[in-house]
């Protein structure tokens, strides 16, 4: 996370309202929750609205890459998936792995970067059912949503709070670093579960 792209963030937010908050969580969708759950602690939005686009920003994508899969593996995914490594040997692996431990593999998909883009193609192309896949990502987009409101909104919290105190710009400094070290965290646990499903 950076903390530049942190604060034009929350300022576009303010400035915008809910639509691009929704865009932006169709995109970068922990950070975007974040943003929003801080700008919901300073007043500026209500917060079972930014936890419905939250979880919306994460199930719409993944439910339109599915459908791509499903409708045009031939046209998409043969076509253009050796471009990302998705090699015809990689797609059957891959669409072994959804029929034979369907939620570890979905579950691993939906917390690494970039990988669900590609991947959830494959679990349409698969005829994986879609209302298991959908039960699987709902779960995921709960724990992802709730980690990341809770993160932005007490970051909100301490950073109203940290105004009144004598030593706030110090407090506020701590608190950056800790939402910093979190996305880090967060960034390099799920990178290190994309290297070994790379190892496919």
């Amino acid at each position: 996370m950076d903390l530049n792209s942190f604060s034009s963030l929350l300022a576009s937010f303010i400035a915008h309202g809910y639509i691009l908050m929704f865009l932006m969580m169709c995109l970068e969708g922990p950070l975007a929750t974040a943003v929003g759950a801080f700008a919901v602690a300073l007043g500026y939005f209500n917060l079972y609205a930014v936890i419905a686009l939250s979880i919306l920003g994460d199930i719409v994508p993944d439910t339109i890459l599915y459908y791509i899969g499903y409708f045009s593996r031939e046209k998409v995914i043969e076509k253009y998936g050796h471009r990302f490594g998705l090699t015809f040997v990689r797609m059957d692996k891959i669409e072994n792995l959804i029929k034979n431990h369907a939620i570890k593999t979905v579950t691993a998909m939906k917390f690494t970067p970039l990988l669900p883009f590609f991947g959830f193609m494959l679990v349409g192309t698969a005829r994986f059912s879609f209302s298991r896949f959908l039960t699987i990502c709902f779960t995921s987009t709960l724990i992802k949503t709730a980690t990341f409101m809770i993160i932005g909104y007490y970051f909100g919290r301490a950073y109203n709070f940290t105004k009144y105190v004598k030593y706030g710009e110090y407090s506020l400094f701590i608190i950056i670093i800790l939402a910093v070290l979190v996305f880090f965290i967060y960034r390099k646990f799920f990178g290190w579960i994309s290297k070994k499903i790379e190892k496919i």
